[in-house]
């Protein structure tokens, strides 16, 4: 998954440039990778790369229940349209 810029932070990871660096989970399907992004995302603090507007660790949505919801929705759309 490539998130927004600063979305995770970058703390503890070396870099090799800056402009183009992008962190963010990697997994072997998709709700396992909504449920990392749910708890590697926000600000840490020691970030300085973070953009204003990256939301605090409370602040961030519940990617595994929007997930799940869209899910649902999409099936609720596929039974009504046969």
């Amino acid at each position: 998954m490539k998130p927004t810029f600063g979305l995770i932070p970058y703390t503890g990871i070396i870099s090799s440039e800056t402009t183009v660096d992008h962190t963010g989970p990697m997994s072997r399907d998709v709700m396992s990778n909504a449920l990392l992004l749910q708890v590697l995302a926000g600000v840490d603090g020691y970030d300085d790369r973070q953009l204003a507007g990256t939301p605090f660790p409370d602040q961030v949505p519940n990617y595994p229940a929007l997930l799940s919801a869209a899910r649902s929705a999409r099936a609720l759309l596929s039974t009504t349209q046969n």
